[in-house]
């Protein structure tokens, strides 16, 4: 189970390819809808309600599935629609603004991602210590954790991060052992405390070419790029137009919105860091 305002969808599929290339077959479950293998299912939420949930859970059981990969947003630890499963390992990524036309404050959206963690809805945890909030968590978890980052004293960190159109390499190591990329930590993390070996690890990483709308690289024929990113709070938008700041030649020309009509509080911030 895969909790935080971004990274979500993007650590899931990372988990994903990891565990298939260690040979299980796979569930996923999220905002681009849920999968059995490469065979998608129609999904409405980014974690469904209990019944529709159940019964693609018995859907993906029944097909031979050995591991789900869940996005868990706030919404479904609020409304209990996870209330009786156990997740063998809970991540938690970045938090930022958003949903607050529900939640009204940031600090009670964050008291209900750190509920995943300390209402024994995890047996392991892995928390991204990049993220302030985790200290928090940290204080209060009970469960095994391991911690994972780039900036912070982590357990599981990157090192000679390079980032160019065509992929982030880097070094992944562990504290205590000898000889991107947050959301690949983070990835790598939930894989090893699940058992998973480093050369599978590393190999379902490399295998990872585009995640829906995360960072992904549109043909067109031309020779420019154009990048389709889902980026939906703020900060999201900053980073990816830093990003992509970073290995532009020419213009960067950026198209955005942001959608629906809910939280409308983040839209004047987020025009603002567009026009910076």
């Amino acid at each position: 189970g895969v909790t935080g305002t971004k990274g979500k969808t993007t650590t899931t599929y990372m988990i994903k390819s990891i565990l298939e290339q260690a040979g299980l077959k796979c569930g996923l479950v999220g905002t681009t809808g849920n999968m059995i293998g490469e065979k998608r299912i129609a999904s409405n939420y980014t974690t469904p309600d209990p019944i529709d949930l159940q019964r693609d859970l018995r859907q993906m059981a029944d097909e031979g599935v050995q591991a789900v990969i869940m996005e868990v947003s706030a919404h479904a630890i609020d409304m209990f629609r996870l209330d009786g499963m156990v997740f063998e390992v809970g991540a938690y990524t970045i938090l930022s603004q958003d949903h607050l036309d529900y939640f009204i404050t940031m600090q009670t959206y964050f008291g209900c991602k750190k509920e995943f963690f300390t209402r024994g809805m995890v047996k392991n945890a892995v928390l991204n210590v990049d993220e302030e909030t985790s200290a928090d968590i940290l204080r209060d978890i009970e469960t095994p954790h391991l911690t994972f980052g780039i900036a912070a004293a982590a357990d599981l960190f990157a090192r000679d991060i390079e980032i160019t159109e065509d992929g982030v390499p880097f070094d992944l190591k562990l504290q205590g052992m000898h000889p991107p990329p947050t959301n690949a930590i983070a990835a790598a993390s939930c894989a090893m405390v699940m058992g998973i070996s480093a050369d599978d690890i590393k190999a379902g990483l490399e295998k990872i070419e585009n995640v829906p709308g995360r960072i992904e690289m549109l043909p067109t024929g031309t020779p420019y790029r154009v990048i389709l990113d889902y980026a939906h709070a703020p900060d999201a938008l900053d980073n990816i137009l830093k990003t992509c700041r970073t290995f532009t030649k020419g213009r960067l020309i950026a198209l955005f919105g942001c959608g629906g009509d809910r939280d409308k509080g983040k839209r004047p911030i987020m025009g603002r860091i567009g026009g910076e």
